[in-house]
C-alpha cells in the first residue's frame, strides 16, 4: 500500500529541509496539512504536486 500522507519530520525528508523550514510552509498556507488531534499530516498528493510544479519550473 502507498503512504496517503507523510508526516512534517517525513516531508522535510523528502525535500532535504529543516522541519521548521516545513512548518513555516504550513503555517503560511503554502502546503496543506490535515489536522489530527495534535498531529500535522501532509498529504501525498500535496507533496507530488510540489514536486510536479518544481519540475515544470525547470523545464
Amino acid at each position: 500500500m502507498e503512504k496517503r500522507v507523510y508526516t512534517i519530520s517525513e516531508t522535510a525528508q523528502v525535500f532535504q529541509v529543516s522541519t521548521s523550514f516545513i512548518r513555516k510552509l504550513i503555517y503560511s498556507g503554502q502546503i496543506p496539512v490535515i489536522k489530527l488531534g495534535s498531529r500535522r499530516l501532509i498529504p501525498a498528493s500535496a507533496i507530488e504536486e510540489i514536486l510536479a510544479s518544481s519540475r515544470e519550473v525547470k523545464n
